[in-house]
């Protein structure tokens, strides 16, 4: 881990920033637990409250596969609460088949909302901030919200390729937050 992050003051990369669009670097696992490390997750989150639900490394700059999701309840249809969740170096090993579509927004593209297709539920495996390793089905919000996450850690940003209502793949569509309301 750079030792610089320690004095680093973080802003959100934005759309067509090159770190968003690659996929980013395995966190070593012997940097996990360390107190720069347990600096950066800290900090991660109090830059969603408020915001987000979610937010990889890459959205800060930095080339880390590290996440970290928290949902809040809200008064979304079928929104349930998720404690602080870190999810580090994680993998998607199974997705369902049935997908649901929702309008997603993103920090890094704060002025856009995106119909996108997800799965229902996934099987993703990760490495949490005690450095065990986890296996869990997310569905729901939750699942929506990890493959979005990940998707930025695999270097895809949301947006770049849109499924619209009427089942239309559009790549590259932004889409004004005022349309859909």
């Amino acid at each position: 881990m750079p030792k610089t992050i320690k004095k680093r003051t973080y802003e959100f990369t934005q759309w067509g920033d090159p770190i968003l669009h690659k996929p980013v670097k395995p966190v070593p696992l012997n940097e996990i637990g360390k107190p720069a490390f347990k600096k950066l997750v800290k900090k991660m989150f109090r830059l969603i409250q408020g915001v987000g639900t979610g937010l990889a490394a890459n959205q800060i700059g930095l080339s880390m596969k590290l996440a970290v999701i928290e949902i809040k309840q809200r008064n979304l249809r079928g929104l349930v609460p998720v404690p602080p969740t870190v999810i580090i170096n994680p993998k998607i090993t199974s997705y369902s088949r049935k997908k649901i579509g929702w309008w997603e927004g993103c920090i890094s593209c704060s002025e856009a909302r995106f119909w996108v297709e997800r799965s229902e539920f996934i099987k993703v495996t990760y490495i949490n901030e005690d450095n065990k390793r986890v296996t869990r089905i997310v569905k729901s919000w939750e699942a929506r919200v990890f493959q979005h996450e990940i998707d930025h850690l695999n270097g895809k940003v949301c947006g770049e390729q849109v499924v619209t209502r009427n089942g239309k793949v559009v790549s590259g569509a932004i889409i004004s937050e005022s349309w859909h309301k």
